[in-house]
């Protein structure tokens, strides 16, 4: 699992916040009401939303995950992929996402 330089965070979810998400990640805890933006290598969709659960179960099946955007809450997630594709597509004119979130 890796995350992208550039990666999206809700504006529900504040530093303090963001870094307990990062400590629950890392020891593989459950994270409530929190959902992962993601893009999987072997993934047919350009981009999956997860909970915490779902994203440990695609990681033990050796998936190759990039998480793109962070946010609190089902509807936010759906927020976060609307401005993520605005700024790919406005930067890019394109929305291919694997290429815009290059890990470094």
């Amino acid at each position: 699992m890796e995350y992208a330089d550039n990666i999206y965070i809700s504006k529900e979810i504040n530093d303090k916040k963001t870094n307990k998400i990062f400590k629950k990640l890392k020891r593989r805890k459950h994270i409530r009401d929190v959902y992962f933006l993601t893009c999987i290598e072997e993934s047919k969709n350009p981009m999956e939303i997860l909970l915490s659960t779902e994203l440990y179960r695609l990681e033990d099946k050796g998936n190759d995950i990039l998480i793109i955007g962070i946010a609190k809450g089902r509807d936010n997630a759906f927020e976060l992929v609307r401005d993520i594709y605005d700024d790919v597509y406005t930067s890019s004119s394109t929305v291919n996402l694997k290429s815009y979130f290059k890990t470094s």
